[in-house]
């Protein structure tokens, strides 16, 4: 329950995804990915929506990979990460409240060092959402100017990356329609898995910038990792409307490979990568008629995450959450996640509550 309101159970299909992806030349490629999922936890609203549709031009002379069209902004690990590849079953509460929905329309690149120990990307982009319209129509451009500066200082080439550093800083210039038309400022949050944005700052009028800054690290030993990521943006408002705004957030977490696997890195794009079971999980009945079984591939994880969007005479809310997992790998293309979280809500003075969520999801992904 939340604020005195429980919750109903919801069982159905979350996310459908389709996409498709390849190369046009020797060096142009694409990605199209379309969506069908759960808009609106509460209200129950799905929709399908396309998420990635770009074409790009690969290793070009300084820039590296140029890509136009609509795809994710670069910061926030938690939504740089693949949705298949996340620890998690949702994305934390900065995650949700700094980079809603993560992909917008713009142009961008993205490079590396040769030894991979250092990667970027950087680009701009219009605030609009058009996944669901597929276009902006407006002579007032809000544009967003953002990238992310990565390194792996260390990356154990020995044992196959079992063991690696992670560390990177990004941030973004934004500039949001400060009369709350079009790309308002806003910041908002779920409950890191399902239900209403308890947490909303609703619209900032006369907010003419946004200042993002954001930090991150991973540290992997083996099957053990642990990782964290801070966010802050600031609010700049027009004179005489208000003093700035400062808005904060992050977590940290730990997970532990029970089978012995480790979470595999993507260096050139300072990502998660997906992880590879040891033993796939199988049972079967042998030529003697005796059942042989494989156990998968088994993940323990834990996560405090915290979101202040209090500040001046905005009352945003606060929220703290503890999330407890287990990851079932049956192969590299299919898992079960089970979550189990505990956590703190309130808009003082208008509700405070403690709520407590349990899900279970079973993803294909290819």
């Amino acid at each position: 329950a939340i604020g005195g309101e429980p919750l109903e159970d919801l069982f159905g299909l979350r996310r459908l995804r389709l996409g498709v992806q390849g190369n046009i030349t020797d060096n142009m490629f694409y990605r199209f990915q379309s969506e069908f999922a759960v808009l609106d936890d509460v209200d129950l609203v799905s929709d399908f929506r396309f998420r990635d549709a770009f074409i790009g031009f690969s290793n070009q002379p300084f820039f590296g990979d140029i890509v136009v069209g609509n795809h994710r902004r670069p910061y926030n690990l938690d939504q740089l990460n693949d949705s298949n590849d996340n620890i998690f079953l949702d994305r934390s509460f900065v995650g949700n409240a700094f980079n809603d929905l993560n992909r917008r329309f713009g142009v961008s690149a993205a490079n590396y060092t040769k030894n991979l120990r250092w990667n970027w990307r950087y680009g701009v982009f219009n605030m609009q959402d058009i996944q669901e319209t597929g276009f902006y129509r407006d002579n007032n451009y809000q544009l967003e100017l953002a990238g992310r500066t990565a390194c792996t200082p260390w990356y154990d080439e020995c044992s196959g990356g079992r063991g690696y550093l992670h560390v990177a800083v990004s941030g973004a210039l934004r500039y949001p329609d400060g009369l709350g038309a079009n790309n308002a400022s806003e910041y908002s949050s779920i409950p890191e898995l399902v239900g209403p944005n308890f947490l909303d700052t609703g619209t900032i009028f006369g907010a003419e910038q946004e200042t993002l800054f954001g930090l991150e690290s991973v540290l992997n030993f083996g099957p053990l990792q642990i990782g964290g990521e801070y966010m802050e943006s600031v609010v700049d408002r027009f004179s005489g409307v208000g003093p700035d705004l400062n808005y904060h957030g992050g977590y940290v977490y730990a997970a532990y490979m029970l089978t012995g696997e480790h979470m595999p890195w993507l260096r050139r794009w300072g990502t998660l990568g997906r992880v590879q079971p040891f033993e796939n999980f199988f049972t079967i009945r042998d030529c003697e008629g005796d059942v042989k079984r494989g156990l998968g591939a088994w993940q323990i994880a834990a996560r405090y995450s915290y979101l202040d969007l209090n500040d001046e005479e905005i009352v945003g809310g606060r929220g703290e959450a503890l999330t407890l997992g287990l990851n079932w790998y049956w192969n590299r293309n299919a898992r079960m996640q089970f979550n189990y979280i505990d956590g703190q809500l309130s808009r003082q003075p208008l509700a405070f509550g403690s709520y407590d969520l349990f899900g279970v999801n079973f993803q294909v992904f290819f």
